[in-house]
């Protein structure tokens, strides 16, 4: 999508640091803090990447899970089958689908260009790579299903051959040529195949993100067509749509994929949606389970940059197309909390459909919307969330807390990130990488997040029960039951999260508390902690604490077990940029809480701050014997 390498010819700069959350946050053009969008960053923003386009002589494409950059001439006359190994254990690495994301990125520009600016030169280059598809021997994966790279192709030439008359007769052949052969040779057998053993009611894994995309794209193509498969096609799309809004609204386990896969699936179905006849009956029907959408991302948003999503799960902010599906429910709903997250969201980070999405809406976006109310704790499909706004000041605690079943999420129950000052200072890796070796380890194995590991046995289940979630301006409050996430507890055995937030007042600087009760273990039973703090973050430990700065800012961080030392700092050897504090703790007695509180000041200090705890009523001895009085 936006691919950060080259720097000459990307939109955003970015070293080579693939995975790493904190990249975005601190590399790159997109300034910090939260800012309401000129009327003219659109314009120019959509300008300068169009030039970009147009002055490319051949495609660079990041394949940031890997580090790998591979080069592809323009136009890209034959499928590439010619590719290194990518990932020893897979049998061929999928490098269509990052291929598919640069084309369609590029293409959806110059398309655009041709469109509202009636640049030839774009509308040239567009045409000509497009009719070089025609070279193409197929558009499947190598295990002969249709996937991401046959929906994403499917996608741009059913928007370019719906204006059809106009293509220059020298092109038009080819290109219906490639959609005919993508549609009848590659989706339509593989389609009486894979969705002919699906029955109703759907299930979970019935919408995987990757045969979804190829169906609602390709019966997108189909229409455009006037293709007969296109009843069919849309009949079972249809099917699907409303089988993920009914699981998205189950009561105990909602449906996702996490953040960045829940935007990477709507905004090819919501695209489908668009060109539907009975679009606007299916957006009533589907309106809650689709709001919850925006009401998500809003809620997971970086205090600061609103443009990035708490790392829970695999968040992947080289995934961008949430703000895409973001656009077109705020404006198809008219939705107030949406319209502001738009006008805050950076012009270089959109993706190119947003941008042309927001670009055609601009006066409707220009009335400025008040911002939402902060202090109202929120439970997701996913996590749970207590934060006191949205500026970069303000704080997120986003807690792991999905009970579904999809691939791309963790099992992270409890696991806590903090946002703050533009960054995430408390984070997670945010991915899974699927080469085996130390970096899998350090992205989903015992270590990989902050959940405690007892006696060695770590979270297997998605099972958290959410137990309480109040709070207010004055201060939030979640309580989890994580107990059902291991296998092999004692029977006796119960493990409680707490976390608290307590935002700043006239005379405090913010707080969190987080706090582990743990009933019915053994005197002696371990318990492993590791928290991953952010990239570059800088640290010292003093009188027991722990202190951590961004060169402005600084974060406190105590514990009620023993006082912290520079020994339990680590760097995972997998890791591609955070730091972990490894902590480790044997119980004295049942029940027993240790609790960790981190304060965050608008300044840089020195000395340990003094922290009230009384009014939290925590189950635990004072903390006054590791900070200063």
């Amino acid at each position: 999508m936006l691919a950060p390498f080259p720097a000459a010819t990307s939109t955003l700069a970015l070293p080579y640091l693939g995975y790493d959350p904190s990249t975005f946050e601190l590399s790159g053009p997109t300034p910090r803090g939260l800012r309401r969008r000129d009327a003219q960053d659109l314009a120019l923003a959509f300008a300068n990447r169009v030039a970009q386009e147009k002055a490319r002589q051949e495609l660079a494409v990041y394949y940031y899970r890997i580090n790998h950059t591979l080069a592809f001439p323009l136009p890209l006359a034959a499928r590439p089958d010619h590719m290194p190994q990518g990932i020893p254990e897979m049998k061929a690495y999928p490098w269509l689908t990052w291929l598919s994301w640069a084309l369609e990125e590029r293409w959806r520009l110059l398309l655009a260009a041709w469109d509202r600016a009636g640049d030839s030169e774009a509308g040239e280059l567009l045409q000509r790579e497009l009719a070089a598809l025609a070279g193409w021997s197929s558009f499947v994966e190598w295990n002969g299903q249709a996937g991401l790279a046959l929906g994403h192709i499917a996608g741009v030439l059913a928007m370019t051959l719906r204006h059809a008359e106009r293509l220059q007769v020298s092109y038009l052949p080819s290109i219906r040529q490639a959609a005919l052969h993508l549609l009848e040779q590659d989706t339509l057998p593989w389609y009486a195949r894979h969705w002919a053993a699906v029955e109703e009611p759907l299930e979970p894994t019935d919408l995987h993100n990757i045969p979804l995309i190829a169906l609602v794209r390709s019966a997108q193509l189909a229409r455009v067509l006037k293709h007969p498969a296109v009843s069919a096609l849309d009949a079972t799309a249809k099917m699907a749509l409303k089988a993920w809004c009914r699981l998205r609204l189950h009561p105990t386990a909602p449906h996702t994929e996490g953040t960045a896969y829940d935007g990477y699936l709507m905004d090819s179905v919501t695209e489908w949606l668009e060109g539907l006849p009975e679009k606007e009956e299916l957006l009533a029907a589907c309106k809650p389970a689709l709001l919850s959408l925006v009401e998500h991302w809003l809620a997971m948003a970086l205090p600061g940059r609103v443009d990035l999503q708490a790392p829970i799960s695999d968040v992947e902010p080289e995934m961008p197309f949430w703000m895409t599906v973001l656009a077109r429910l705020s404006l198809w709903y008219d939705h107030p909390e949406g319209r502001w997250f738009l006008q805050h969201l950076p012009a270089d980070r959109l993706p190119a459909a947003a941008l042309v999405l927001l670009l055609a809406h601009d006066e409707t976006l220009t009335v400025d919307t008040p911002a939402p109310i902060g202090g109202s704790p929120r439970a997701l499909p996913n996590a749970v969330v207590l934060r006191s706004g949205w500026a970069s000041e303000d704080l997120l605690i986003a807690v792991g807390a999905g009970n579904a079943s999809m691939s791309h999420l963790h099992q992270d129950s409890g696991h806590v990130v903090i946002g703050w000052q533009n960054r995430s200072w408390l984070t997670d890796p945010g991915y899974q990488q699927y080469r085996q070796g130390e970096e899998r380890d350090f992205s989903v194995g015992g270590a990989a997040h902050n959940g405690p590991v007892i006696d060695g046995i770590v979270q297997t289940q998605r099972a958290a029960r959410l137990m309480e979630l109040t709070g207010n301006q004055d201060r939030q409050r979640a309580r989890l039951d994580l107990t059902g996430c291991y296998v092999g507890l004692p029977q006796t055995g119960r493990l409680l999260r707490h976390i608290w937030l307590s935002p700043a007042t006239g005379s405090t600087s913010p707080f969190v508390v987080v706090a582990d009760e743990l009933h019915g273990f053994d005197a002696g039973t371990k318990i492993a902690t590791s928290w991953h703090f952010g990239t570059h973050l800088a640290w010292a430990f003093q009188d027991g604490w722990a202190r951590l700065s961004d060169g402005l800012h600084t974060l406190w961080l105590t514990t009620t077990s023993a006082p912290l030392s520079p020994q339990q700092l680590l760097r995972h050897a997998g890791s591609r940029g955070p730091l972990t504090l490894s902590h480790r703790q044997a119980l004295s007695q049942s029940p027993q809480t240790f609790a960790w509180v981190f304060c965050f000041e608008p300044s840089l200090t020195w000395s340990p701050p003094a922290v009230d705890l009384t009014p939290l009523h925590l189950p635990v001895e004072s903390i006054q014997a590791t900070r200063p009085a």
